[in-house]
């Protein structure tokens, strides 16, 4: 990587581990909040869980779309700053207004959330264009793994409060949020020093055209309704990449939200250092599926570390289904078989539904088909969250489990048929597609380079879809 290309990667794995530490936050922090305020009623906690959520869907569109036009930088430090100040204002909430204090939480963390879906598709967008396409992986791969920080450095913040320092229950929460805040700010002041404006960026918005390919000029006077109607033409033509990229975030959030936001409710323990041992545990173990993620990526193609984690989470929730009775008896093996399958959840889908669209998709609509990508995944955490407590309330954990092995075995047939199998190549050809081409003329010898096959090179040659045919174009010899 360049310079630039790894401070992006960097500040991008930062971003994500601030990110993640504020969204796993809550769930170390709940049994303490139901100590001092009373026990949550389902409506409560269902809100509190899915504020951020439903933020961080609204901020990946938004963000994600006003990044292709004015910039990655500006809002790169503009989401971090967002996530510091409505995580600074969770610490410090109260009831107020005739509102009750998980009221006031569920409107913070609303807030909290939508600069949390920013850092997504602008991540991305930054390190991708920041580093060449052969090290474009490896790089969101390592964007990626900042999460594996932040995972492990909620419950540690956590176990260090309740811990050796003994702050007491009716503060730690608070300090909890409180260090969430102070980590964001600082990337933010960070990125405000020392990161640039993509070169990829610049150089695309100065060629930028109308729909029907007479140039328009970079310059605040282009007319605003043409960029919008070039990128909706643009997506369209890249119809199948934008399916593939958002069904397969959504199925696959269903279950690692619907998972990972109730290890406490899976795993009850006492609230505070309990708790926050048990998902460390949990976490701890999730390491060297990061560790692989950054290992694959440099010489595995994304369908196939997407698939094959899919099948293998299949499999070990189909073990965790049938041997459901033991989660509270046999703790340590029920517990260790959680983790591993969140270690294969990190080292395959985690890690692919959020690179494939940061590499595929042209530089003028890349953060716009992330942040939308990334938003289709978040629809599917609200939906992991929402289904678990009704499920695990009417028919115990093992209707859990079984309806997360089915969830995964969708998600992987979802994978083998739309997600395409692209190569180093096929992105470098994307890369260097003509700048003066109107973006929907790019994002269609895009879909065509991604949907079509060699089979001497294993990647992309021609083929497209014919006219008026149903079914995603066809991969050839790609099939598995």
């Amino acid at each position: 990587m360049n310079s630039q290309g790894s401070l992006a990667a960097v500040l991008g794995s930062f971003g994500l581990m601030a990110d993640i530490y504020d969204f796993g936050i809550v769930n170390l922090v709940r049994p303490v909040l139901e100590e001092e305020f009373g026990t949550m009623t389902p409506s409560q906690d269902g809100l509190l869980t899915s504020s951020a959520l439903v933020g961080a869907m609204i901020g990946q569109l938004c963000f994600g779309a006003a990044a292709d036009y004015i910039g990655r930088r500006c809002l790169f430090i503009c989401t971090a700053t967002l996530v510091g100040v409505a995580s600074l204002g969770t610490a410090c909430a109260g009831p107020a207004m005739g509102l009750s204090i998980y009221s006031i939480l569920t409107i913070w963390r609303f807030f909290m959330g939508l600069g949390i879906g920013g850092e997504y598709p602008l991540s991305a967008a930054t390190t991708a264009e920041n580093n060449d396409p052969s090290k474009s992986s490896c790089a969101l791969a390592c964007v990626f793994s900042g999460m594996a920080i932040g995972q492990l450095l909620a419950p540690a913040v956590v176990m260090l409060l309740a811990g050796p320092l003994a702050v007491p229950h009716t503060l730690l929460w608070r300090y909890a949020f409180g260090f969430g805040a102070l980590l964001a700010l600082v990337v933010a002041l960070v990125r405000y020093l020392v990161l640039e404006e993509t070169r990829a960026w610049v150089q695309a918005s100065s060629g930028r055209q109308s729909s029907n390919d007479s140039r328009i000029t970079a310059s605040p006077q282009a007319p605003q309704t043409h960029l919008f109607r070039d990128k909706v033409s643009a997506l369209w033509a890249m119809k199948w990449s934008v399916t593939a990229t958002m069904g397969a975030w959504l199925i696959y959030d269903v279950v690692t939200y619907g998972t990972s936001l109730y290890s406490t409710t899976i795993f009850p323990a006492e609230p505070g250092l309990g708790s926050a041992l048990v998902v460390f545990y949990i976490n701890a173990l999730t390491l060297p599926g990061y560790g692989g993620a950054l290992y694959f990526a440099s010489f595995t193609k994304m369908k196939h570390m997407q698939l094959y984690g899919l099948l293998t989470m299949t499999v070990c929730f189909c073990i965790l289904a049938l041997y459901s009775d033991q989660a509270h008896r046999a703790g340590i093996t029920y517990l260790s078989i959680f983790a591993f399958q969140r270690c294969v959840d990190a080292m395959g889908p985690g890690v692919a539904t959020f690179t494939v669209p940061g590499q595929i998709f042209p530089t003028r609509i890349r953060a716009t088909a992330h942040g939308i990508s990334a938003a289709a995944g978040k629809l599917g955490a609200v939906i992991g969250t929402v289904i678990f407590p009704i499920l695990y309330t009417a028919a115990g954990l093992q209707a859990v489990m079984a309806f997360m092995a089915f969830v995964s075995a969708i998600a992987a047939l979802f994978t083998q048929l739309f997600t395409p199998l692209y190569g180093e190549s096929t992105l470098e050809e994307i890369a260097a597609l003509d700048p003066a081409l109107g973006v929907a003329q790019q994002a269609a010898q895009a879909e065509a380079l991604l949907f079509s096959f060699s089979s001497t090179k294993g990647e992309s040659t021609s083929l497209m879809p014919e006219p008026g045919k149903i079914g995603p174009p066809a991969y050839g010899n790609d099939r598995i």
